[in-house]
């Protein structure tokens, strides 16, 4: 999915004349390969240039990647909640073993991983059920691919 704006809906990054919101969940446009490659065939098919790439969590290491294809186009990258360990990489082995229990069960293995390693111990309990109960509703053939692409993605 892609939204266009004429005024950004990111108030910090004012003065940008469009912004671009592509939500990955939604829609791949086709492109395939490494993480990136989808957005860096945005910018590419809307000849944007002096591109600022915001990703949030999972999305900070795709727009590095995505930087990393467009190295005249994008001036700055801004990552929201994201990981940080970018040089930790895995086998496919490694992912394999990882991912295993998602597959099995993905709706409770990710209620369960969602709780224990994305909250500190004072959030409310509710919101965490919630968020957890949203994410574990999320397509887990979409959810596990996406993972497979990063090996760097989470530590056990």
């Amino acid at each position: 999915m892609l939204e266009y704006h004429t005024d950004c809906p990111l108030p910090y990054l004012g003065g940008i004349s469009l912004c671009v919101v592509h939500d990955s969940k939604f829609s791949s446009f086709g492109v395939s390969g490494k993480p990136g490659a989808v957005h860096a065939a945005v910018v590419n098919a809307l000849d944007l240039e002096q591109v600022i790439l915001v990703g949030h969590s999972m999305g900070g290491p795709v727009i590095v990647e995505a930087a990393n294809r467009l190295p005249d186009r994008v001036i700055g990258l801004v990552g929201a909640d994201t990981f940080q360990d970018l040089d930790l990489e895995r086998t496919p082995e490694e992912v394999e073993n990882i991912l295993q229990p998602f597959v099995d069960n993905y709706s409770v293995t990710t209620q369960a991983y969602v709780t224990a390693n994305m909250f500190v111990a004072e959030s409310d309990s509710s919101l965490v059920s919630q968020i957890a109960a949203d994410m574990a509703a999320a397509p887990a053939k979409v959810a596990i691919s996406a993972a497979r692409c990063r090996r760097w993605l989470f530590h056990p």
